[in-house]
C-alpha cells in the first residue's frame, strides 16, 4: 500500500496553484472533473496534490496539517519569509528533527522538517 494523493480545500484555486508551483516547486499535471468541478492536480516527487474549491475552510478541524522533508531548514525558512508566507510555529528541534510550520494561501497548516 502506498499514499496516492492528498486532497486539500482552498479558497482561491489560482492563487493556491501560484504557491504550490512558484513557492513550493509543484508542477502542474493535469485538470480532472469530478461532481461538476475542475480539480487541478500538481505533482512533487511524485506525490500528488489536488486542490479543492470550497467556499471556506472551516476553522476549527483540530489539529491538522502536511509535511514536506527539505534538506537545508534554515534556506526554506529564509525563503518563504522573503516571499511573506505567514511562520506559525518554530522552529523547533525534536529528537532527530527540526521542523516549522508555516500557514498558506487558504490558512492550511504546512510542515517542513530536516532530518538531524
Amino acid at each position: 500500500m502506498y499514499l496516492h494523493h492528498i486532497a486539500i480545500g482552498v479558497t482561491d484555486i489560482e492563487a493556491s496553484i501560484d504557491f504550490y508551483q512558484r513557492i513550493l516547486g509543484f508542477t502542474f499535471s493535469r485538470t480532472v472533473q469530478f461532481r461538476g468541478s475542475d480539480i487541478p492536480f500538481l505533482e512533487l516527487n511524485g506525490c500528488t496534490l489536488d486542490l479543492i474549491l470550497v467556499k471556506e475552510v472551516p476553522k476549527d478541524l483540530g489539529e491538522h496539517h502536511f509535511c514536506f522533508e527539505v534538506p537545508y531548514l534554515k534556506e526554506t525558512i529564509r525563503r518563504l519569509l522573503a516571499e511573506d508566507i505567514p511562520l506559525l510555529e518554530g522552529p523547533f528541534q525534536l529528537e532527530n528533527l527540526q521542523t516549522v510550520f508555516f500557514q498558506g494561501p487558504s490558512g492550511e497548516v504546512i510542515e517542513f522538517l530536516q532530518r538531524a
